[in-house]
């Protein structure tokens, strides 16, 4: 899965994607991210159970890719069909 991304949060230095961006404010940047389901079906039979909810799948940011906006938002526009791209 994956899609474009766009945000207003500090690149931090971390090599981990899921850490790229951080909490602080900062100037708008935008580019591609690639996500990763990570199915946890087998748990199904605790979330039916369990007292509280218990998420069976979570989503993981694999790759962030940052590209200048125009390039972003051109890319998105060439591509667009009938519905309006999610951004």
């Amino acid at each position: 899965m994956g899609g474009s991304v766009s945000q207003l949060r500090d690149r931090t230095d971390s090599d981990d994607p899921e850490d790229v961006y951080g909490n602080k404010r900062s100037n708008l940047q935008a580019g591609w991210c690639r996500v990763r389901e990570i199915d946890l079906s087998v748990m199904s039979p605790l979330a039916d159970s369990a007292p509280f909810f218990l998420r069976e799948e979570f989503l993981r940011v694999d790759l962030v890719r940052e590209k200048d906006r125009g390039v972003v938002l051109d890319a998105l526009q060439s591509t667009a069909t009938a519905s309006a791209p999610l951004v």
